[in-house]
């Protein structure tokens, strides 16, 4: 699976990381949550997909095991530690053909904030997904 988190696109398989009892225990979170935890863990780490690919793998697949349909997120605050209520979320849902040329562009070493930004979220408003 690819997931788009901010500027860095992650690569897992659902199945590796979320053993069975793991996915039941997040099947009954409500989606709410799992974006109050994604605030949370960015609140605490604001360059997370930086800092540790298997943190951010384990929210993408959160977010992703809640809503299927959603493969890109964008977490925003205001760069230094602080609290989750000054973090903001954003989800998208992008096409695969559009994942798989950010992949190349990650490859490539050529996926910098401004390529996502241009290529995804200054275009996000037309795919976005209510959080």
């Amino acid at each position: 699976m690819l997931f788009l988190l901010n500027d860095v696109i992650l690569e897992f398989e659902a199945a590796r990381l979320a053993p069975p009892a793991v996915a039941g225990h997040l099947a009954r979170l409500p989606f709410g949550r799992v974006a109050e935890l994604v605030r949370e863990a960015f609140a605490e780490n604001p360059r997370l997909p930086s800092a540790s690919i298997a943190e951010s793998q384990k929210l993408a697949l959160m977010i992703a095991l809640k809503r299927p349909e959603v493969n890109a997120a964008l977490v925003l605050g205001p760069g230094r530690v602080c609290s989750a209520n000054d973090v903001n979320v954003q989800f998208a849902s992008l096409a695969g053909e559009l994942m798989f040329q950010l992949k190349g562009l990650q490859e490539q070493r050529r996926l910098t904030p401004s390529a996502a930004n241009s290529m995804v979220w200054a275009l996000a408003g037309q795919r976005r997904l209510a959080s």
